[in-house]
């Protein structure tokens, strides 16, 4: 049961990261081929994952199609990632792996009987916790420069616009007093 509740939470985090249509909608929609390529990836990268995946398809079917649409979406999003923003995908892919290991490293801790060997589970844990949220303190920050040039860009245009209102405001009015139709679009 503890399985389910973790790929639930992680379909869960998928879902509200990269989703960008309506679940029913995207299902209708989802691709056999996308969906082996997934798969692969992920038995690639982390395999009890894959594993967990693989139960749930077997005992949740309709939960399963939700989680691996969200799978889909995420890759292709850190495929987009990649190529437009190196540095972000990056971070991103640390960020991932380090929540696979602190994912592993709960179930090792649910499952140690040694008060001791929980101790160490916990400070590990704990410390790769810390790492996630720097990583994604990083993150942040870049994303925030990003929203800044482009708030810069915008402000730029605007000054632009200002200064050249009455050529705007002029060619517009020419356009639209144009009664020759050749010139029209």
């Amino acid at each position: 049961m503890r399985n389910f509740k973790i790929i639930a939470l992680k379909m869960t985090i998928t879902l509200f990261l990269v989703s960008a249509a309506p679940i029913g909608q995207a299902l209708a929609q989802q691709d056999p081929v996308k969906e082996r390529e997934t798969l692969e990836e992920l038995r690639n990268d982390n395999l009890s994952y894959y594993k967990e995946l693989m139960d749930l398809r077997k005992r949740h079917p309709q939960t399963y199609k939700k989680v691996i649409l969200g799978e889909i979406k995420k890759l292709q999003f850190m495929t987009e990632m990649r190529e437009s923003n190196p540095e972000v995908y990056k971070k991103l892919l640390k960020v991932t792996e380090l929540e696979n290991k602190v994912n592993d490293l709960a179930k090792l801790y649910s499952a140690a009987e040694n008060n001791e060997r929980k101790a160490e589970l916990k400070n590990e844990i704990k410390n790769l916790l810390s790492e996630l949220f720097e990583l994604k303190e990083e993150k942040y920050n870049i994303e925030l420069n990003e929203l800044e040039n482009q708030i810069k860009t915008l402000k730029s245009k605007i000054s632009k616009r200002k200064e050249n209102k009455e050529k705007i405001i002029g060619k517009r009015l020419e356009n639209l007093m144009s009664s020759d139709e050749t010139l029209e679009w």
